[in-house]
């Protein structure tokens, strides 16, 4: 149950990483800012992204085990690797102090 969780950690802030990094390429950080708090939605937008592209794949059947594999594997990296950069920006201490 532990690694479920880990692994949902990591694909949410994969998915983030991957909303972030859209939204700094196609230049439309006035528009999300304009709608809400930027930092709620790059996880949508890294999802609604995904899912543009993985869709016509899916549709047109060109796909296997390995593209999911792989695909995946890339996200759970990119979490993972968010999650190391911001890593030093916990603060441990507010929430050792607010569980206790």
């Amino acid at each position: 149950m532990i690694i479920s969780i880990l692994l949902s950690i990591f694909f949410v802030s994969g998915f983030y990483l991957l909303g972030k990094k859209i939204i700094k390429i196609t230049k439309s950080q006035k528009i999300v800012e304009a709608v809400s708090d930027s930092h709620f939605q790059y996880p949508c937008l890294g999802i609604v992204f995904f899912l543009f592209v993985l869709y016509p794949i899916f549709f047109f059947e060109i796909y296997n085990k390995i593209f999911f594999v792989v695909t995946s594997s890339i996200l759970l990296i990119l979490g993972f690797f968010n999650i190391f950069l911001n890593f030093r920006c916990i603060n441990f201490v507010y929430i050792f102090d607010f569980l206790i």
